[in-house]
Formats: structure tokens, C-alpha cells, sequence
């Protein structure tokens, strides 16, 4: 390997790898933040029922006041169907906010592998202390740590070391085999010294007919190395 061919190749073999398990570190953030994501979405439905349960006790507690004024004869039947409109609107919030507590359970269960027969419980939580502001500064390696950008980065370097190995390709190739040896027919003459063989075979490669092709693959390589930097 004197022109590095095949160190070339191998480095961008190893970039490629680097690639695919950044790929996966990014999925399994995503994972984890869609499950906070869903957690807090659901901590944030039970505070909503909470809220339009009390909304709804005060609607009804309204509306039965108005329908005793009404029966007296205080007032007519607009503000008993207005203060009633109102019940209905707390109680279809309520009802709402309930399907959304269903439906981020039944999401968590699956992000999270649960089978049916497995039950998810998550109670209310109290809010968690909220930060007064972002940090000061945000520095280049706590960016670089994001594993869609490491695996751009060994994405870019795995592509420029294609491009190295398809630049070795026109190099000539030297080869040198080597054996050592018996050669007996008996197993008596099998560890004599005289039995014994030993060659060396050096071979070299030109690639002179074969520049079109070498060509053709080194442009297609350095294209695709200059798509993913641009």
C-alpha cells in the first residue's frame, strides 16, 4: 500500500461507520425528546382538567342560580341559556382535555415498547422550577456534540477519503508474494532440510489501459464529495 489506497479505504469505511452510529444517536434523541415531549404534553392535560372541572362546577353553579332567579321571576331565560351555553363549553373542554390524556398515554406506550396487556401509569406532577434564562454563551463543542452534525462530519470525511483511494487507483501496484515450505513425499523426509522449499514472486500492476474508467470514477466520487460539503 505505498500510495495509502488502501488506508483510504479503510478510513472511509471506519467514517462511514462513525456516520451510521451518530445516525442512530440522533434517532434515539429524538426518541427521548418526544417522550419528555409527550410527558409534559400530558402533565399539562391533567392540569387542563383540573382547571375546566373548576370552570364547570362554577358554570353550573351559575346557571342554577339563574334558573332559581328565573323561576322567581327576576330575570328571563337569556341568561339561563348564556350561563348554560357556558356549562356546555366547560364541559366540552373538559371531555377534550381527557381524550388528550388518552392519546399521549397511548403514544408513550408505543414510543415506549409497552405491550397492551402492560399498564402506564403516570400521575400529576408538580411544574418543575422554570430556569430564569439561557446560559450566556453557547459554545462551539456543546454544538458539535448534536449527532446529526457528527454524522454530516464523517459523512464529508468517509467521501474525501474515497476520493483519496479513487486518486491512488492510478498509481501502479506492487505486489510481493512469498511461501516457505516442504515439499516431501514421505513422512520420513517430511522436516529434512533438504525437502524444503522457499520462493518469492514480486508483481506489479500499471493501469494503462484503463484511465477512462479510473477517470469516470474519480469524477463521480469527487461530485459526490462535493455535494455533501456544499
Amino acid at each position: 500500500d505505498l500510495w495509502g489506497a488502501n488506508r483510504a479505504g479503510v478510513a472511509a469505511a471506519m467514517g462511514e461507520q462513525n456516520a451510521q452510529l451518530a445516525q442512530t444517536a440522533g434517532i434515539q434523541l429524538d426518541l427521548a425528546s418526544s417522550i419528555a415531549q409527550l410527558y409534559f404534553s400530558l402533565q399539562a392535560n391533567y392540569r387542563r382538567v383540573a382547571l375546566f372541572t373548576q370552570q364547570e362546577a362554577i358554570a353550573a353553579f351559575s346557571l342554577k342560580a339563574h334558573q332559581q332567579r328565573a323561576a322567581r321571576g327576576l330575570e328571563d331565560q337569556v341568561n339561563i341559556a348564556s350561563a348554560q351555553a357556558e356549562w356546555y363549553s366547560a364541559q366540552q373542554q373538559r371531555i377534550a382535555a381527557q381524550t388528550a390524556i388518552m392519546q399521549d398515554r397511548e403514544n408513550l406506550r408505543a414510543l415506549t415498547g409497552m405491550t397492551a396487556q402492560q399498564k402506564l401509569v403516570i400521575a400529576p406532577q408538580p411544574w418543575p422550577k422554570l430556569q430564569q434564562s439561557l446560559p450566556a454563551s453557547l459554545s462551539f463543542d456543546l454544538l458539535a456534540r448534536r449527532p446529526d452534525l457528527q454524522a454530516m462530519s464523517h459523512t464529508v470525511k468517509a467521501s474525501l477519503s474515497r476520493v483519496d483511494a479513487a486518486k491512488a487507483a492510478f498509481y501502479p501496484h506492487i505486489d510481493i508474494k512469498a511461501f516457505w515450505g516442504y515439499n516431501a513425499l514421505s513422512i520420513g523426509d517430511l522436516f529434512k532440510s533438504s525437502f524444503q522449499q522457499f520462493n518469492l514472486l514480486p508483481g506489479l500492476y500499471l493501469p494503462l489501459f484503463d484511465g477512462g474508467r479510473l477517470n469516470a470514477a474519480l469524477r463521480s466520487t469527487r461530485t459526490a464529495s462535493n455535494i455533501l460539503i456544499k
